[in-house]
Parts: structure tokens; sequence; C-alpha cells
């Protein structure tokens, strides 16, 4: 299992691959649309309909810091969670925070 957590984390650092570019007001975060797709129910929602985020291959992500998206993205592909990072943020993102 480990080893495929390491393999999920390279593919998260390697923005040559991504596809799906998350907006927060502070930056963007690159992304792979089948993994966020795959872990997340909000992103397979907002992926698999025919809707913007999908089209453009964006998401805008207005009501958290970027710290806290990362932590979510590092969260979908890992299932880790780094201890100083806000959890209960994180619920709430993966639960339906997406502004859309």
């Amino acid at each position: 299992m480990e080893a495929l957590i390491t393999d999920l984390y390279s593919i998260l650092s390697d923005f040559s691959t991504s596809d799906l570019t998350l907006i927060c007001p502070e930056g963007e975060v690159q992304v792979h649309k089948c993994i966020m797709a795959g872990r997340s129910p909000v992103f397979n929602s907002l992926l698999k309909r025919d809707m913007l985020e999908k089209k453009s291959g964006t998401v805008r992500i207005e009501d958290f810091k970027i710290e806290v998206v990362r932590a979510m993205v590092l969260y979908i592909y890992t299932a880790k969670i780094k201890e100083e990072d806000s959890y209960g943020d994180i619920v709430i993102l993966m639960a339906g925070g997406v502004a859309k």
C-alpha cells in the first residue's frame, strides 16, 4: 500500500500530466481528472456532467485558502492528512464546499 501512495504522490507532483486546474484566490493547484473523480464524489459529479468545469478543465474554489485545497488534494491522492492541516475544512470541501 505504501508503494501505491508513493506512486500517487509522484503523479500529483508531475504537473506535465495534469488535466484539471483548481483555481483559488491565492493561486492554482494542478490535478488529474481521473483521480479526483475516482476518489471524490463531489469532483465525480462536477466532472461527469456536461458542466463548465468539465469543458474548461478548471474548478473555481473561492471559499477556502489554497493550503486547505492542497491538503484536500493530498488527501484525495494519498489518504493522508498532515497533522497541521485543518481536517474539518477538508471534510467540508470534499462534502460539497466547492464553489460552482
